[in-house]
């Protein structure tokens, strides 16, 4: 069965893919098992980024696992070169390993999709995809299957579905200061190896070692849409008056000198403010023969579980292994047609309970209470945890 990925950026290295993943056991790390690339994920998996520190708005430390302490998920190789835990991996060194284990040519860089569409006879279940812009200015390609894994504003769904993302309520800045250890190094020691986290009245500045040396800062508040507009901060004009603004207007009244400053002291070209957006829970669709989707095309939800990327590489696990599985009918269109249900009706129960789980934490994490819903909930897992390790 042969397949082409089509990629709307020119190349991998169009732009940077954000921060560190911990990949889960019966997710993301099962993917790369399977596809037979879990030595190559060892040589850049991060164990020692599993851990975690929690501060309030003071700087007082409410959580601290300590950096040999292996995180909530005690990540640690035993002796046959396994993970017990959810080893760390930055997101950019998962892709390469990704792309290089395709077949030559599999993917078309340059490929931005601007309409799928039914075929122009009508008579089939094949889609007809329309470029935007095109590494090779070819014309419109029809294929028998299309599985949309173009994110949140994905152009696949609109055959699907019209439901569209939702603000989630949340909406702030991500920035990064390269080179942290010599150029920053007390705010160095402040993140760690792992993440470092501070939180206070409905909003959290969150810090995240990655593997190349740089800490990526993530400073979010619980609050209307349209808040760059509303307070005047425009990060198109002048990045550092504009980041200064922002701290003064959400984060003026903290006293943790240091969260201000991994927000301050960013590299201004890595500055970038966003607003979270969400697919409402429980979204779902009828199927169709010859179109799915997975990721965030299928249920983008906030970041604030942790669970996006492993989610979706489960998407794309349970629906290969349903493909698979009727690669040798001599149906093969009504059996793949049944492999698509299949795999649908899997991840809509499971895509609506992580959607749920991840709007519990983020409740949890913009919280009047500060830090302290969040450690609760860690401090809960942490002792589950130690007690099923005594059990055994």
């Amino acid at each position: 069965m042969h397949c082409k990925v089509f990629e709307g950026e020119k190349d991998r290295h169009t732009r940077g893919q954000g921060g560190s993943l911990d990949m889960h056991p019966d997710k993301g790390l099962l993917v790369i098992k399977e596809a037979g690339l879990y030595d190559k994920f060892l040589e850049h998996a991060r164990p020692e980024g599993d851990v975690m520190r929690i501060l309030d708005s003071d700087g007082k430390v409410i959580l601290d696992e300590g950096e040999d302490q292996g995180g909530v998920s005690g990540d640690v190789k035993t002796q046959d070169g396994e993970f017990s835990g959810r080893p760390e991996i930055d997101r950019t060194k998962l892709r390469d390993i990704l792309l290089e284990s395709l077949e030559p040519n599999t993917i078309k860089w340059g490929h931005r999709l601007s309409r799928a569409q039914p075929s122009p006879d009508g008579l089939s279940s094949a889609l007809t995809l329309e470029f935007s812009t095109s590494s090779d200015n070819s014309s419109p390609s029809t294929f028998d299957l299309v599985v949309g894994a173009d994110g949140a504003w994905s152009r696949v769904r609109p055959l699907l579905t019209d439901v569209q993302p939702v603000y989630a309520g949340v909406g702030g800045v991500e920035v990064q200061i390269a080179d942290i250890d010599a150029r920053v190094p007390d705010l160095a020691r402040r993140v760690g190896h792992g993440t470092c986290s501070a939180y206070g009245d409905n909003r959290a500045v969150m810090s995240q070692r990655n593997g190349n040396g740089s800490v990526r800062t993530y400073a979010y508040v619980r609050m209307d849409a349209g808040w760059r507009e509303r307070e005047g901060i425009d990060f198109d004009a002048d990045v550092p008056s504009a980041l200064r603004r922002f701290v003064d207007v959400y984060f003026g009244s903290w006293t943790d000198g240091a969260s201000k400053a991994l927000v301050l002291r960013a590299d201004p070209d890595t500055v970038v403010a966003r607003d979270i957006w969400m697919l409402p829970v429980g979204t779902r669709w009828a199927h169709r023969n010859g179109v799915t989707l997975i990721g965030d095309a299928a249920h983008v939800m906030p970041p604030f579980a942790g669970v996006g990327v492993n989610v979706a590489m489960q998407d794309a696990l349970v629906l290969a292994r349903q493909i698979i599985g009727v690669k040798d009918s001599t149906d093969m269109s009504g059996s793949v047609s049944q492999a698509i249900r299949n795999y649908e009706e899997e991840m809509f129960d499971r895509a609506e309970a992580y959607v749920r789980e991840t709007m519990q934490l983020q409740d949890m994490q913009f919280s009047e209470r500060g830090p302290y819903p969040l450690a609760e909930y860690f401090e809960k897992q942490m002792a589950a945890a130690h007690a099923a390790g005594d059990a055994s």
